[in-house]
């Protein structure tokens, strides 16, 4: 008697430790088996608590959290009820990142699946979202812990249990009144507040409905993201016919709001998403997929052009903090924006200032232009020492298909609007300068015809600096942080970017503090104020940005995609 007292309870724990920890057989059953090819976007984070983690470790979570929201909400003279309301969102989200029940459920894997509605006024916007929202968590722990400990902070009286199918389905009803239905399958948990959706995600597991595994365009594309530690998937394909119908929707009518030009979005058939976390450096990789015999007229001209290696980044300064290349610059498409403008009355109306730049050139808007070619340059500097008012300095470059009549033609425009001008000769090009003006140091508007480009800047520095680098064969790429990114970022493409995001932070500090200085001579009382959101909010998020130190990325066209790479480097020193 004594030994079955012992091995009973022995036995039966050994029971429970086998159903909790023994591997479920086959397969390990993945988010997708439950979202119908219906859906709108699915995003899934696969190490959400790791990724908080760091990002409340790093500058700018420790920005977040030691924010003085309660100084700064006075001093913005907001409502009491207002800075109660964000003191108290602070709380519930730190109450969130630290709460063990939520880092078990979601701290290992967890995909919110969003469907698409049509919004009644009968109820909040935000409330009809929730509702179409679906969640589907892997726990750090054995989900089977979950059949006998309560999922959600509630009492025994509000869990009540229903069968559908061979599954069983939890309700939980809480303090605030609303209901979750959740339920367990294999190592997964799914829950929402719409139960409907709910049993619909169990109608695709268990095969009645085709899932999103089942369609062969999305099984390709998300092995891209394969080791990704987010990724997001958007449905394009159904989107314009989503819109078409909530633009119909009574929230909409009485809302007053308008959703237009849903033919722009014809023929993208689907979107992808994903990020990687690599010691000192975030990748991200984004697929956009088409079908070009459905695409409108202006999405097919932007997209036939054969991805291209550019040159100008040798031609830029090594200082530069922005640069920008594109081969993707399509002055027609622009051309018809410009052109036409929606009256009041539903008709047609040629843009007034097109139409006098025609007048003036003597050429037909489409003539003008074509005279632009579709390769754009910009090149941005930070702020100079010798410049009074501390704004950044650039450089635009854009190729001609015929310099000479477009040189012509913008002579007429100075000369019809009697604009002042100044001529040099710089390089054996003539250099026109804003005459109106008295330019401080070098910074003066300026513009240039010379090898098949047109060369517009701020200042005459950054145009010699073009002209002569052409030679030299020594800018941009010559920058330490540029050499980072080299090997991933200068390969044929449509646009290339390039952006020292830590350098372009301390540049909208300068002007930041500056227009604080210009307020402080003409009112004392809001120089204080601006004061104080600048010391303590604007510049304390500036710096914690700055983590983001080097951002480099390209896009290009490949068969039916057009790609996105993307590299972050991260300032090792902030973390």
């Amino acid at each position: 008697m004594k030994q079955a007292v012992i091995i009973v309870p022995i036995f039966i724990l050994l029971l429970i430790i086998l159903y909790l920890f023994t591997p479920v057989f086959p397969g390990k059953t993945t988010h997708e088996s439950f979202i119908g090819q219906h859906v709108q976007v699915v995003v899934t984070q696969y190490d959400l608590e790791q990724r908080v983690e760091e990002f409340a470790q790093g500058p700018l979570g420790k920005v977040f959290h030691e924010l003085d929201y309660e100084l700064i909400g006075r001093e913005l003279e907001l409502p009491d009820e207002q800075i109660e309301q964000v003191l108290q969102i602070k709380e519930e989200i730190q109450k969130a990142f630290k709460d063990p029940l939520l880092n078990i459920l979601f701290g290992s894997e967890a995909s919110i699946a969003f469907f698409p509605f049509i919004p009644e006024s009968s109820e909040p916007l935000e409330q009809q979202a929730l509702e179409n929202i679906l969640v589907i968590s892997r726990p750090k722990h054995s989900a089977r812990l979950m059949d006998f400990a309560g999922w959600f902070n509630t009492s025994e009286d509000r869990l009540t249990e229903t069968r559908y199918g061979s599954h069983t389905i939890k309700r939980f009803e809480l303090e605030t009144g609303e209901r979750i239905s959740a339920v367990r399958v294999k190592e997964l948990l799914v829950f929402g507040f719409n139960e409907q959706i709910l049993r619909q995600s169990l109608d695709v597991y268990d095969g009645t409905e085709k899932n999103l595994l089942d369609d062969p365009e999305y099984r390709e594309k998300i092995q891209t993201f394969s080791g990704a530690s987010l990724k997001c998937y958007v449905n394009l394909k159904d989107l314009p016919e989503h819109l078409k119908n909530i633009s119909e929707s009574s929230y909409i009518v009485e809302n007053g709001l308008h959703i237009e030009d849903l033919d722009y979005l014809e023929g993208y058939k689907s979107g992808y998403f994903g990020a990687w976390r690599e010691n000192d450096r975030i990748i991200d990789k984004a697929l956009i997929s088409f079908d070009k015999e459905l695409l409108s007229k202006d999405s097919k001209v932007l997209l036939e052009h054969e991805p291209a290696l550019p040159d100008s980044f040798k031609r830029v300064g090594e200082d530069t903090i922005l640069y920008y290349w594109t081969n993707n610059f399509e002055p027609s498409v622009i051309l018809e924006w410009f052109k036409q403008k929606q009256d009041d009355d539903g008709s047609r109306a040629t843009n007034e200032f097109v139409t006098q730049l025609s007048q003036i050139t003597g050429l037909p808007p489409e003539t003008l232009v074509s005279l632009i070619d579709n390769d754009l340059t910009l090149a941005v500097k930070g702020i100079s020492e010798t410049q009074l008012v501390p704004l950044p300095v650039f450089l635009l470059s854009v190729k001609s298909s015929d310099l000479e009549q477009l040189r012509i033609s913008l002579e007429k425009i100075i000369a019809h609007f009697n604009i002042p001008v100044r001529r040099t000769e710089i390089g054996g090009s003539e250099l026109i300068s804003w005459g109106g003006i008295i330019g401080i140091g070098t910074v003066l508007p300026s513009l240039m015809f010379t090898d098949n480009q047109v060369i517009l800047s701020s200042n005459r520095d950054q145009i010699n600096e073009f002209l002569e680098l052409k030679d030299l064969e020594k800018g941009l790429n010559q920058n330490n942080s540029f050499k980072k990114l080299e090997e991933n970022l200068v390969k044929p493409s449509n646009s290339m970017t390039y952006l020292d995001f830590a350098e372009t932070t301390q540049t909208i500090k300068e002007m930041v503090s500056w227009g604080g200085t210009m307020l402080a001579l003409k009112d004392r009382e809001m120089a204080r104020k601006s004061k104080v959101l600048i010391d303590q909010l604007i510049n304390p998020l500036l710096d914690g940005l700055a983590m983001y130190s080097i951002i480099g990325s390209r896009k290009y066209v490949e068969d039916d995609t057009i790609l996105f790479e993307s590299t972050t480097l991260l300032d090792n020193g902030k973390q």
